[in-house]
């Protein structure tokens, strides 16, 4: 299949990864002051919306390297992560929105933005959380043993898309619907011609079943917190994201069928 994504020149191609990376790295900045409950890794919604729209817009390759570098302006300006923002932050937002912009180039459809925003996120996060485990094997082994790097890998990827997810879904088509009326020339064909109202029922059920997926993992935590209760390290802060984020997103299934409910259909030929 022939890419959908509108041919621009190198130039702004370079351009828009310069600002994909300004704008993340900026935007991130707002909220690094915000740490996990584990005491390391930063509260970044902004990992949801910046990358992800220029991954919609611009394809795999701005996408990844934009979200690699302002991944790393931002752990630049805060202090204690500079280092560990090389090991781990760079190659698992490269691959993660690389791989995004690569899921939905020329085929994009919001159900298909639905659940490459879930499988992504989770993938990314998963990636990047092993990597920050990496780095305290290697620059502070006194801290690390392989089981509280199991326990730090399963609690930092939880944390990240459970905190993650929310955004991309919530916002995300918003801005991207904006987007396609304000500079429809930069959007691409399969983005401009994909219609909210067409697949609404898809993508709530997209939503609730992610959600129930989610709400039901807190629920094992709950049940079970010797699952994840590993090297001292508290079930609580498990058990709150996946229930809580799985509430979210059942939330936001379900406002997206009330959506689909309230609004008119078009009339044919019109």
């Amino acid at each position: 299949m022939r890419s959908s994504v509108p041919t621009i020149s190198r130039s702004k191609r370079v351009a828009a990864t310069a600002l994909c990376a300004a704008l993340y790295g900026a935007t991130g900045y707002l909220t690094s002051y915000i740490q996990s409950p584990w005491g390391f890794g930063q509260f970044r919604p902004a990992a949801a919306i910046v990358p992800v729209i220029f991954a919609v817009l611009f394809g795999p390759w701005v996408a990844g390297v934009g979200a690699a570098l302002g991944s790393q302006i931002t752990d630049t300006l805060t202090p204690g992560y500079f280092l560990s923002g090389i090991v781990a932050g760079i190659p698992g937002n490269f691959l993660g929105f690389y791989l995004y912009g690569w899921l939905l180039k020329g085929r994009f459809s919001w159900r298909r933005f639905v659940l490459t925003s879930a499988f992504t996120l989770f993938f990314a996060n998963l990636v990047t959380a092993a990597l920050v485990a990496v780095y305290y094997a290697i620059f502070l082994p006194s801290l690390f043993n392989p089981t509280w790097g199991i326990a730090l890998t399963i609690g930092l990827a939880a944390y990240w898309f459970i905190t993650m997810l929310p955004f991309a879904l919530a916002i995300d088509p918003a801005l991207i619907r904006i987007l396609s009326r304000s500079k429809p020339e930069l959007v691409p064909q399969d983005v401009l011609k994909a219609t909210l109202r067409d697949e609404t029922r898809e993508v709530a059920f997209a939503l609730i079943l992610t959600g129930i997926v989610v709400f039901a993992i807190g629920l094992v935590f709950l049940a079970k917190p010797d699952v994840v209760q590993i090297a001292d390290v508290p079930a609580y802060p498990l058990q709150i994201l996946f229930g809580g984020g799985g509430i979210i997103m059942l939330v936001l299934g379900i406002c997206f069928l009330i959506y689909r409910k309230l609004t008119p259909k078009p009339i044919a030929g019109g």
